[in-house]
């Protein structure tokens, strides 16, 4: 097919059929210079089209500006009704985000949206979400259910429809990683087999020479055959087919662990632990944990022979990005729907924002709880601890070791908290700042994780108490710090389209900073986006209006440039 018969009437079942092909250098040159000069139109007037190009990205791992274009499309198949093809973006954008920077308060946000939807068998959309509910199964440590939907979607025969086929590269890769944390599954047998058979299926696809080395693993290390005994992954899996075969975010984390284990330098170690813990999966988390303890013992004159030892002791992840919410390994919330003590949820909220998540008493007294409560009633303090044991005690069945007081502190047991998003957040963002100057490769790739992270909103329903309001600037000065050194730097290597995302997001913090204005400006201009230019334009000149402001001089001399150009 030629380039410009793509958005002709058999272009869209072209596309479904050469979904996971080579094309030509000409295609491909093509449609990256439509997505660059005509993304308006494309989303707009072909979303169908645009949908299964977009698939097609996520299938090749070609993720740059797929986040992007997935959002802009959602908001298209919003307006137009497009209720199927909405709820199959939605899903991609979940996958994209999952594979990118692991789990986060948005992603849990659209699985909820989505599990309950009532979807059409035999489609994208009903594919998509039993990978991404499987994913999420497996971060929320439900391994049972986790079997269960790999299980399905490993007896799936691409159903009718070619292109749904192309989906299961990725499916057969994540399914691999899953079952590599054990040997002697009952899914092995089975994950050989269909992708041995998906194998010879697409044999002329490149996307085969991802899957056949993991075939290849599977027969020599005859694990199918092995004990039940957990493997280490990172010692079976060589780093150069990690590379090669399955890059994600997980395999990111996976070659950090390996790392950490065999350095055994407490900077491995840590950014072992960070990376395990951004992504998110319970799994990664303890297995760089044991990596810690283990070589924590060492140095105190212990060893720990076993890394596998499962550790009985319980901890919870806790998110303020989008909610509040603590999450048990289960998935269970800490707090469900009918919970109605929200000065319970503040206290243990005020308490996760302090250093350490320790604060001396009489500070809490002072910033936390009203005066006209804590003189009304001096043991509130004592009642709302007891209130906060009380909710642990239910919702995990362990009584004691949560929370104390001592030497007049109040502290949270830190070796019950898995992970709290906000702090995981700034420790990010320090040893990128710590690092800028020394290593800004590395700085680059924890600001991109941090900012992945950042939601504007941060515990909705405790915005208006001072403490919030402290955190909520914090956190928004380091978001932006972080987006302009992305956006300088984007600037630097030479990517318009980074640096574009990079102001808009700044723009979204702060929409009267004039200087990143301009610097969004040069990239449209740089692109040839006129028309947004344009929308810049008249949309500034509203806002500004609205407080009699004067727009920038350099906006109205734009203006009046593309009037002379009749754009």
């Amino acid at each position: 097919m030629h380039a410009e018969d793509l958005f002709g009437p058999k272009g869209e079942e072209w596309l479904k059929a050469h979904l996971g092909e080579p094309w030509t250098a000409e295609m491909d040159e093509y449609i990256r210079d439509v997505w660059k000069k005509q993304e308006t139109w494309l989303l707009k007037c072909q979303p169908e089209i645009a949908f299964l190009l977009l698939l097609r990205q996520y299938v090749w791992r070609d993720m740059d500006g797929l986040e992007a274009r997935v959002r802009k499309l959602i908001q298209e198949f919003a307006v137009y009704g497009e209720y199927g093809r909405l709820t199959g973006s939605i899903l991609l954008l979940a996958l994209v985000q999952l594979e990118q920077r692991g789990w986060n308060s948005e992603t849990d946000a659209l699985c909820l949206q989505i599990e309950q939807e009532q979807l059409a068998l035999e489609s994208y959309e009903s594919v998509l979400r039993m990978f991404l509910l499987a994913q999420t199964a497996v971060i929320r440590g439900d391994e049972t259910t986790a079997n269960l939907l790999y299980k399905e979607l490993l007896d799936i025969q691409y159903f009718n429809d070619s292109s749904i086929g192309w989906l299961f590269v990725r499916i057969y890769e994540k399914t691999f990683l899953f079952l590599m944390r054990y040997t002697g599954h009952p899914l092995w047998l089975r994950w050989h087999a269909v992708a041995e058979h998906w194998c010879q299926t697409f044999s002329n696809s490149p996307l085969t020479e991802r899957l056949n080395p993991l075939l290849a693993l599977n027969r020599d290390k005859q694990m199918v055959l092995s004990s039940s005994k957990k493997y280490e992954i990172f010692e079976i899996l060589p780093v150069d087919l990690l590379k090669e075969n399955c890059v994600d975010n997980e395999c990111v984390v996976i070659q950090f662990i390996r790392k950490a284990k065999l350095s055994k330098s407490l900077q491995d170690i840590e950014s072992a632990r960070i990376a395990a813990q951004t992504y998110g999966d319970p799994f990664w988390i303890q297995t760089a944990c044991d990596i810690a303890r283990v070589n924590s013992s060492k140095h105190n004159g212990f060893e720990q022979e076993d890394l596998n030892t499962e550790i009985k002791e319980p901890g919870l992840f806790y998110t303020f990005f989008g909610i509040f919410q603590g999450y048990l390994k289960d998935g269970n919330v800490l707090f469900p729907k009918s919970f109605r003590r929200k000065k319970v949820k503040q206290f243990l909220a005020y308490l996760l924002l302090q250093p350490d998540y320790r604060v001396m008493k009489e500070k809490v007294n002072e910033s936390f709880f009203a005066k006209d409560e804590s003189d009304h009633n001096p043991n509130y303090l004592h009642v709302m601890l007891h209130r906060l044991r009380n909710i642990f005690y239910t919702q995990t069945g362990i009584p004691d070791g949560w929370v104390w007081i001592h030497d007049g502190m109040i502290e949270l047991n830190i070796q019950r908290i898995i992970n709290v998003d906000v702090q995981e957040f700034l420790k990010l963002a320090s040893v990128g700042h710590h690092l800028w100057h020394e290593d800004q490769v590395e700085a680059i790739r924890l600001y991109r994780k941090a900012t992945g992270m950042f939601r504007p909103e941060v515990a909705p329903e405790f915005e208006y108490e001072e403490w919030m309001i402290a955190s909520q600037f914090n956190l928004k000065n380091e978001q932006q710090k972080m987006l302009k050194r992305l956006s300088g730097y984007a600037q630097k290597i030479g990517s318009p389209e980074q640096e574009i995302y990079y102001c808009e997001e700044l723009l979204k913090l702060d929409p009267i900073d004039f200087q990143t204005l301009y610097q969004l400006y040069k990239g449209y201009e740089y692109l040839g986006e006129h028309k947004k230019i344009s929308d810049l334009y008249e949309y500034y000149k509203q806002l500004m209006s609205v407080d009699n402001e004067e727009l920038p001089e350099w906006m109205t001399t734009v203006k009046n440039a593309l009037k002379e150009h009749q754009i």
